[in-house]
């Protein structure tokens, strides 16, 4: 991880300097996850720029029809029926992307701008299974980036990267982080490390490179309609089927994932330095009994139980799928090192109930000076999400 992090992008020799935002083309990874097609719709906004993504897929008649599926899937139809989207099949754990010479040295030419959400979301995967994608296809980005004409990178990152056992700090900031990952529970969180000290190497090489550092994203702010398969939402999906929930210290900073790409976005148009860290957190959060009191149903409460007493029950569930998914962050993981053991759920406690500030992003949208533009949650953001969470079929 060490090696890794202290990795050099090595410019170009005769590399043009960067022209400024959104002066060519646009490249997207991630385009069939859930981030990233919002930053397209957002992207699509701006008149000029061509869309192009790079998506793991047979041909290139393949990656297009997958990448408008999944657009059309979230409701962004607009998106999905563009001419301004180009799609590559690719693949983010193989040199050069797997793409041709001929096909690289385009791209290296007319693209100015990288938004990059490409990622292998496994956290309970040791760092080699994730590397491949997250630390070595992020690297090669950052290589594209210092060829031919040096581009700006925007990386989608996580508020993971400070998910640390023992953690003891008060308010985690966009200069906050570990001077070494060993405390970082398991390799998603070690890779989100990792990340984002290689993008302050590449800073240093004269790549602009902004990082967003992004909390707990959920579903768009309007309906709360969002990904049901969410650790989140199967939680609360699982607590209402059966009528019970656990007791936590637990403080939920939920955003919208429309107005996380809007503001990322909006960074992007506003901002041309040699780039920042953006951190990205509600600046309203809310209690767990929060969310417990709106999972209540009119004509009965959902059952407060202790931390064992309601593992004990989920784990007696092997019928469901939100069952399957929310068990393993229960369970105590033993990180070795002499560290004692913790669960994901207690990470998360420890990670949220400190405050995180916004300085970077509400300096550079001043009318926000909370930070990231968003709904908050006390003006019925959180009961959307509840109210979306009751409609998920457990079984799925």
């Amino acid at each position: 991880m060490l090696d890794d992090a202290t990795r050099i992008v090595a410019l170009e020799q005769d590399a043009a300097e960067w022209s400024g935002p959104f002066d060519g083309d646009v490249l997207v990874t991630g385009a069939t996850g859930f981030v990233a097609p919002f930053v397209i719709e957002r992207l699509l906004e701006i008149e000029s720029p061509r869309i192009v993504c790079l998506t793991r897929a047979e041909d290139d008649a393949h990656a297009s029809r997958r990448v408008r599926a999944r657009l059309t899937e979230l409701g962004l139809t607009h998106a999905a029926a563009s001419e301004r989207l180009e799609c590559l099949a690719a693949d983010l754990t193989l040199p050069h992307f797997g793409l041709s010479a001929l096909t690289l040295r385009a791209l290296e030419s007319r693209i100015n701008e990288i938004f990059h959400f490409g990622s292998v979301v496994r956290w309970f995967s040791r760092y080699s299974a994730v590397r491949p994608c997250d630390v070595w296809g992020t690297h090669a980005l950052l290589e594209l980036a210092a060829r031919a004409r040096i581009k700006r990178v925007h990386i989608g990152a996580s508020m993971a990267s400070q998910a640390a056992v023992e953690y003891a700090g008060s308010a985690i900031t966009e200069t906050s982080t570990h001077e070494t990952p060993e405390r970082l529970l398991g390799g998603y969180c070690q890779a989100k490390w990792v990340i984002e000290r290689m993008a302050h190497r590449a800073r240093t090489a004269a790549v602009p490179v902004n990082v967003f550092r992004l909390g707990d994203i959920k579903g768009v702010g309007q309906s709360g309609a969002g990904n049901s398969l969410d650790f989140g939402y199967s939680l609360m999906a699982w607590c209402m089927r059966h009528g019970v929930a656990p007791e936590m210290d637990y403080r939920v900073s939920y955003l919208p994932v429309d107005e996380v790409a809007a503001s990322i976005v909006e960074i992007a148009r506003r901002t041309d330095d040699l780039g920042r860290l953006y951190q990205f957190t509600n600046p309203q959060d809310a209690t767990w009994d929060d969310v417990l009191d709106l999972m209540d149903a009119p004509n009965s409460k959902v059952e407060r139980l202790d931390l064992p007493e309601f593992s004990r029950r989920l784990n007696a569930d092997t019928q469901t799928g939100a069952a399957r998914r929310t068990k393993p962050s229960f369970r105590t993981i033993r990180p070795g090192g002499g560290l004692p053991g913790i669960s994901f759920v207690q990470l998360g406690m420890d990670l949220y109930r400190n405050p995180h500030t916004t300085t970077n992003t509400a300096r550079v949208l001043p009318e926000t000076p909370l930070g990231v533009s968003t709904r908050l949650l006390g003006d019925g953001l959180l009961e959307r999400y509840v109210r979306f969470a009751r409609t998920i079929d457990v079984h799925q």
